[in-house]
């Protein structure tokens, strides 16, 4: 393989750090927002917080975009005035 086709596959999709950097796990959402894992958790239940799955079943990963808890924040900061 050519040094231009590695570049150019880096250009098309995104490196996985890149990703990351978009997604916060449950502990790191509930330390910027100083409120308690159960607390995320019992919001992600009830559908109050925008969030996902990585993996199926009871023991999956929840993952929060980072754009999504800024959109999130912004209208909750707007309804609550």
């Amino acid at each position: 393989m050519s040094p231009q086709g590695s570049r150019r596959k880096d250009k098309i999709s995104p490196t996985v750090p890149q990703i990351s950097k978009r997604m916060l796990t449950v502990k790191e959402v509930s330390d910027y927002l100083n409120v308690g894992r159960a607390t995320i958790y019992r919001m992600i239940k009830r559908k109050q917080f925008p969030a996902f799955r990585l993996t199926g079943g009871a023991a999956g990963d929840w993952r929060i975009n980072i754009e999504d808890l800024e959109h999130w924040l912004r209208k909750k900061s707007v309804s609550d005035n």
